[in-house]
């Protein structure tokens, strides 16, 4: 079970950039060079979306509705 110690303020900033990417295909290393994080620092920030229910399993997908509620 995945445990969930809080969002960060990146998590926001990671999720709002995979919405731009739209239909195109990315990696993490593409959010990590893009947002000047780490690709480790995108892994967990997608695990924390993840346990958050703001992405799909795959973590290629924001659940946009989520996302502004929790905003």
């Amino acid at each position: 079970m995945l445990t969930h110690n809080g969002m960060r303020p990146q998590d926001v900033v990671v999720l709002l950039r995979i919405i731009l990417f739209g239909d195109q295909k990315w990696l993490n290393k593409d959010l990590a060079r893009l947002l000047y994080l780490s690709p480790a620092e995108i892994t967990g920030s997608l695990e924390r979306s993840f346990a958050a229910g703001l992405i799909d399993a795959s973590k290629k997908n924001v659940y946009k509705q989520s996302l502004l509620e929790f905003l």
